[in-house]
């Protein structure tokens, strides 16, 4: 069964989501699923092509797979709702990717292939690109989140589920609870 932390803000905040979603409609949920790569909060935010932070999914067999994958776990979170987030397939998204992008180094024939992804406004062959070439990129990783929290963004949300929504300050956007068994899937 899931089972919350002993603190009362974590109660009081999952009080004020609950208030502040529509009941029954599923694209303003709350409730985000996270595959760990290690055991409770070891796992540390990591980078993906949107920027450092933390990243969730809607589709709990998406999280379960990568915990599986890692040997780690499915751990349950409720997201504010209220936080300020970028769509992916927005053009500030992909003129931040661009500005960060062009204030790095990045091999040349990487980067001919990123700014005709770019000009074609095609995502996923820039998310295929980011995974193939860049994602170990630290400079450019750092340089994207920079940019969007620049632009006044809190996270990033992508319409794809391996992607899904990367909070860039998840201590203050999101609760953690825990998924210890099969059946809490089920909920």
């Amino acid at each position: 069964k899931m089972t919350k932390r002993a603190n009362p803000k974590i109660t009081e905040f999952e009080d004020r989501l609950k208030r502040q979603t529509q009941e029954g409609y599923a694209k303003d949920s709350p409730v985000w699923y996270r595959g760990t790569s290690g055991k409770r909060f070891k796992d540390k935010p990591g980078p993906a092509v949107m920027g450092k932070g933390l990243y969730l999914t809607r589709q709990p067999e998406v999280a379960k797979e990568y915990a599986e994958y890692k040997e780690g776990e499915v751990v349950v979170y409720f997201v504010n709702m209220q936080t300020t987030v970028l769509d992916q397939d927005s053009p500030e998204f992909l003129e931040a990717f661009q500005s960060a992008v062009d204030s790095v180094y990045v091999h040349p024939n990487v980067k001919r292939h990123i700014n005709e992804a770019l000009e074609e406004k095609d995502v996923e062959a820039l998310s295929g690109l980011y995974g193939r070439y860049l994602s170990e990129h630290d400079e450019l990783n750092d340089k994207l989140t920079e940019k969007l929290i620049e632009t006044g963004y809190r996270g990033v949300y992508s319409k794809d589920d391996f992607i899904g929504l990367i909070l860039f300050y998840p201590h203050e956007d999101a609760v953690p609870y825990f998924v210890r068994s099969e059946d809490d899937f089920a909920r």
